[in-house]
C-alpha cells in the first residue's frame, strides 16, 4: 500500500485536472538522473538514431505509460478512483 500526503493527492489532482482540460501541450516536467551506463547509451542511441535525447526519453515514458493502461486501465479513473477512497 503507498502512503500518500496531502500534497501528493493535490499534485495528483492538479495533473488530473491539466489532463481533463489541455491536451497536446508540452512542459518540462523534471530532471532524470541515469547512471552513466544508461545515460552514455542514451547518447549513443540518440545519435544513432537522430532523435533528441529528450525525444528518446519521451517515447519511453509514453510506450511505460500505454502498456500500464493496457494492463491496468485508464490512468485518470485508477487515480480518481484512488482519491476518492482517501477522501
Amino acid at each position: 500500500m503507498i502512503v500518500l500526503s496531502g500534497s501528493d493527492i493535490d499534485d495528483v489532482v492538479r495533473f488530473i485536472s491539466k489532463l481533463e482540460y489541455d491536451h497536446g501541450k508540452k512542459i518540462f516536467l523534471q530532471r532524470v538522473y541515469l547512471d552513466l551506463n544508461t545515460a552514455c547509451k542514451l547518447h549513443i542511441l540518440s545519435f544513432l538514431e537522430e532523435r533528441s535525447r529528450s525525444d528518446i526519453s519521451r517515447m519511453a515514458i509514453k510506450r511505460m505509460i500505454e502498456d500500464y493502461e493496457v494492463e491496468y486501465g485508464n490512468l485518470i479513473n485508477l487515480a480518481k478512483r484512488d482519491i476518492l477512497m482517501w477522501i
